[in-house]
């Protein structure tokens, strides 16, 4: 998939600014899916989106670079609860957006 495919799809979403995106995330319970998906999928999947969903936008940018570290026990309490389907009170992890600056912690 070519950067500029992926960033035509992406002009199609309307913009949102992250300010807003918080305002919004703050009143919601949020649960995090993680799928694997082949480029031509996302493409697929990212049209579908463009016309009820909003993309992040930061300095005119829809694509961003992002790291995070989560935080366990020794014991890897955290992970092994999950793996187990025990709900835990948090997730503890520091997401660092190398165009935003240091690391937000949750």
């Amino acid at each position: 998939m070519a950067d500029e495919e992926l960033d035509t799809v992406l002009a199609g979403f309307t913009p949102v600014a992250l300010e807003a995106l918080d305002d919004r995330a703050a009143l919601l319970h949020r649960v995090d899916f993680k799928y694997v998906l082949s480029p031509g999928e996302l493409l697929e999947l990212l049209r579908r989106f463009a016309g009820d969903h909003d993309a992040r936008e930061i300095d005119g940018r829809r694509r961003f670079t992002y790291r995070t570290v989560y935080f366990d026990t020794p014991e890897l309490r955290t992970f092994h609860d999950h793996v187990a389907g025990r709900r835990t009170s948090a997730c503890r992890r520091a997401t660092c957006h190398r165009s935003r600056g240091p690391p937000r912690r949750r």
